[in-house]
């Protein structure tokens, strides 16, 4: 009996009613395990997105995620043997069309063999945790979008900041501040994210200022709970699927950290800059909504065995 689905009615994991080794498949196995999880009778624990958080709503329903197969599949191909995470949105509604992490492991196999589970338990790479929505990690230069948006928003006038001249390196407050390239002189807003400069989004940093700087991080979502579950309204209760919260330096004790700050870099020590990849989609899905960051989500609908929708 298949009881979870992507999008598109494609199964993800079925209930095995014939007596096997296994109670539950996942039919993607390890490329969507950290969605699917896992449900352990053996070891008396559930694991992942729909076995841990949504098993209220497993027994005699049909759950569709907004997860599509199709870019599952994709996103998994692309990220390869690499350790790290793919999220993918559809901009307009939020919806989360692939979570992929790596590593990953096999949800099916969970239940076969203890020295397999320990190993996977003990591994140091950690392919048990969901690192799209639970991990933390320093932004980079997708933060130079909100720098961005804070000039454009304020008003700030590019022939005011511009041209500088970006040598691969330069000095604020006695500390060296490094670019990724020798840009040479960059004469526009536009040239500065086009090349991802760091020097040059420095500079926009400075013209901005602090708190300006960090009032639009609160404006995209930095400091705020995300949680990707939903509210029932014929139960009255809300499944929450929680999201590790993303952080934002607030203070800036001089123009280096406020330069590190504008590209999304830790300033230092006691600072905190840190992100889920999951915010980060959420960062670029507001830029290609027109401004308009959506509430990520991962439950499409629920149905009970006869089709009606109950969610």
């Amino acid at each position: 009996m298949y009881y979870l689905y992507d999008r598109n009615g494609e199964p993800l994991a079925r209930l095995n009613l014939i007596h096997t080794s296994n109670e539950k498949t996942y039919i993607m196995d390890h490329r969507t395990a950290h969605i699917t999880g896992f449900d352990s009778k053996k070891r008396k624990m559930t694991e992942g997105i729909a076995e841990k958080f949504l098993a209220d709503y497993i027994p005699g329903n049909k759950i569709f995620l907004t997860i599509d197969s199709r870019v599952q599949k994709a996103a998994a191909n692309a990220l390869g043997w690499r350790k790290g995470s793919i999220v993918v949105l559809d901009p307009k509604t939020g919806d989360i069309l692939a979570l992929y992490n790596q590593p990953a492991f096999s949800p099916n196999n969970i239940d076969d063999n203890n020295y397999w589970y320990n190993r996977l338990r003990k591994n140091t790479n950690k392919p048990l945790l969901n690192r799209a929505i639970n991990s933390l990690y320093e932004p980079g230069s997708i933060a130079k979008i909100i720098t961005l948006a804070a000039a454009f928003e304020n008003d700030i006038n590019e022939k005011n900041i511009f041209p500088i001249r970006c040598a691969g390196s330069t000095m604020f407050d006695d500390k060296a501040f490094w670019c990724w390239e020798k840009h040479g002189v960059v004469r526009t807003l536009k040239k500065t994210i086009e090349s991802s400069c760091n020097i040059g989004a420095a500079f926009i940093g400075f013209s901005v200022g602090g708190p300006r700087l960090s009032e639009f991080n609160r404006k995209f979502a930095f400091g705020v709970p995300i949680d990707i579950g939903f509210s029932d309204p014929l139960r009255g209760t809300k499944t929450s699927i929680p999201v590790s919260v993303s952080a934002f330096p607030e203070d800036h004790l001089n123009r280096y950290e406020l330069a590190m700050h504008a590209c999304g870099l830790t300033p230092g020590k006691g600072k905190t800059y840190t992100i889920t990849p999951l915010h980060a989609a959420m960062i670029a899905s507001a830029i290609a909504n027109k401004g308009i960051m959506m509430s990520p989500s991962i439950v499409k609908e629920i149905r009970n065995i006869n089709g009606k929708l109950i969610y």
